[in-house]
This record gives C-alpha cells, sequence and structure tokens, in this order.
C-alpha cells in the first residue's frame, strides 16, 4: 500500500488495517482513503474491478447512498506487488445491527434508491448466476476446498443443481441489483444509511437483493415472487457456505461454512431439495 501511495503522489501514508474477507481493506492515513486489495488472478479480476469503480462513479453521480471511489486520487483499479487495488472514499460510521429497527429501516430504503439509481446504467452488467456459478465450479475438486468432504461436497453440488433449475422456471424479468446485499456491507452514518462493496452488481431478479428483509420489509420491493425469494433464500445460503468453507482456516468462517450447510440439510435433507 505505502509503494502504490508514494507512486500516486501521496507521500508517507499510515497503514491501518480494517477488514479482510474477499479482499483486504486498509484505510492510508491521513487520508479519508480506503485502499482494497485482491490478489490478481488474471485479466477477469482487473475487469471485475474496473466495473465496479464505474458503477460506483454513476451511483454517486445519481445520488445514490454508496461508498464512492475517493475523490481526490485516481480510484484505480492499480496493480502493485501482485494485488489489484482500487481506492475509495473512507466514511465515517457504525456497522449496521440487524437487531436496530433504524438500521434495517435505513438499509431498505438505501437499497430501494440504490436499485433505482441502478436502473438507467448502460454499461454492460454480468448476470448474478456468474457469482453462483463459480461457487460450483469450487466444488468441483478437493485441492479449491480441502477442508470439505466428498459426501458434503456432493449434497452442495446437488442442492445447487435443484435450486437453480427451480429459478431457472420461475419466470422474472432481470434488473439491475447489488449482488451482495445484507447488513455486512451497509455503513450506518449521521446521514442515514450507505450500502459498500459494489463488486458483485449483476442483472438478476430483486428477490436475490432482498432475501435478508423480514416480511414487513418487503412492501418497497413489490411485486416479490413468494417462491422466488425462497429459492433465492437457499442460494444465498450456499453461496455463503461455499465461501466460507473455501476459507476454513478462519474461525469465524468456519462457524459460518458449517452453520449454512447444516442449515441447508435440515431443510432439504441429505440429497438436496427435489
Amino acid at each position: 500500500m505505502t509503494q502504490l501511495a508514494r507512486r500516486l503522489g501521496m507521500g508517507r501514508v499510515n497503514p491501518l488495517f480494517l477488514h479482510d474477507s474477499q479482499h483486504v481493506s486498509v484505510r492510508l492515513l491521513p487520508y479519508h482513503v480506503v485502499a482494497r486489495a485482491m490478489r490478481v488472478s488474471g485479466p477477469e479480476a482487473m475487469a471485475r474491478l474496473t466495473l465496479e469503480v464505474d458503477i460506483a462513479r454513476h451511483l454517486v453521480g445519481n445520488g445514490a447512498p454508496v461508498a464512492g471511489p475517493a475523490a481526490d486520487w485516481p480510484g484505480g483499479p492499480h496493480i502493485q506487488d501482485g494485488f489489484v487495488i482500487t481506492l475509495w472514499e473512507f466514511v465515517e460510521h457504525v456497522a449496521a445491527n440487524g437487531d436496530n429497527p433504524r438500521h434495517v429501516s435505513e438499509a431498505t430504503d438505501a437499497l430501494r434508491r440504490v436499485h433505482r439509481a441502478l436502473s438507467d446504467y448502460r454499461g454492460e452488467l454480468p448476470s448474478f448466476w456468474l457469482k453462483l456459478d463459480r461457487c460450483d465450479h469450487l466444488l468441483e475438486n478437493e485441492v479449491t476446498i480441502p477442508a470439505l468432504g466428498p459426501i458434503d461436497r456432493a449434497f452442495l453440488r446437488s442442492t445447487y443443481g435443484c435450486l437453480r433449475e427451480t429459478v431457472m422456471r420461475t419466470p422474472f424479468e432481470p434488473v439491475p441489483i447489488h449482488g451482495d446485499a445484507h447488513l455486512g456491507n451497509v455503513l450506518i452514518t449521521p446521514q442515514g444509511a450507505v450500502w459498500n462493496d459494489l463488486e458483485d452488481v449483476s442483472l438478476g431478479p430483486c428477490e436475490w437483493d432482498v432475501g435478508w428483509l423480514a416480511e414487513a420489509d418487503l412492501a418497497q420491493f413489490e411485486p416479490v415472487n413468494q417462491d422466488l425469494l425462497s429459492a433465492c433464500h437457499y442460494l444465498r445460503s450456499f453461496c455463503t457456505s461455499v465461501w466460507c468453507w473455501a476459507r476454513y482456516n478462519v474461525p469465524e468462517k468456519r462457524e459460518a461454512a458449517e452453520y449454512h450447510l447444516e442449515y441447508l440439510r435440515a431443510e432439504f435433507g441429505s440429497r438436496g431439495p427435489g
């Protein structure tokens, strides 16, 4: 991070670690800038993050409540020391709390505004299936997720196949969605909720984005297909389980991996839905 900062003319910065998930987030003090870095995995990663920055600029331009690219420095993506890095404005915030009705209400309203601002984006967006199929590919062999046994691997693949067929049989109009909408990607500020992490913006059913909401909060997104909502709910659990099994060495990921696997087993039995 320090080398990139020097390269961009920022001078000396003091990196402050913030978060480690699919990417590493580091604040570059004394600036109000957050650097998000991930390992370069070919041109796909570069294209994905280029699209994310472009979408974020579009949303900011439309007045959507999102954390935007850095205003005073090139947002990127930049390549440095084997990482691809994007720069974002740091937002003073507290983490969203699902047990706080005000936080949930603000996040719901902010998501509706993000959807509205995305509706006139003219760039090409991937299908939401891309993220899910990536999870399925991770399950193809034991090398990619060594902690997951063959029986559990087969169960998750079978479950995904059946749920995918259910969604494909259900008519819906793909629309631009956040793609990874959950409260972990919400920042609560004095001005309200702000959505973060836009790298999974895609075309898909609105039901994919609103599965975390209680029934009473869905009114802002009607009409909602309840069958599609249910299938998307289980697909989100599948996706979470796979990503967390892939990082099983991290204690909190291990707990989530096992929880979502057992949740799907409790719902569908040992052989999956169908």
